[in-house]
């Protein structure tokens, strides 16, 4: 499970045998989220509202980075 960005504490990664639609995984500490790259949607996850935001944020920002690490990782 690569780690493609670390913010403010929250750990981005993208696992190797992923399934679609292309997603981030989000952790901090015991909360975790899961982000559609498309549109920055949590789609699962029970991340604070707060580092929602940032994940969001970070997606919004580096979307055509995310979507190349996810081919890449996940061989797409």
């Amino acid at each position: 499970m690569p780690t493609i960005a670390t913010l403010d504490g929250i750990r981005i990664y993208i696992y190797n045998s992923e399934h679609n639609p292309p997603h981030i995984h989000a952790y901090l500490a015991e909360w975790a989220g899961s982000f559609r790259i498309a549109d920055s949607v949590m789609t699962a996850g029970n991340l604070p509202t707060k580092s929602q935001r940032k994940v969001r944020k970070w997606l919004d920002d580096n979307r055509d980075f995310a979507a190349r690490q996810w081919r890449e990782i996940t061989k797409a």
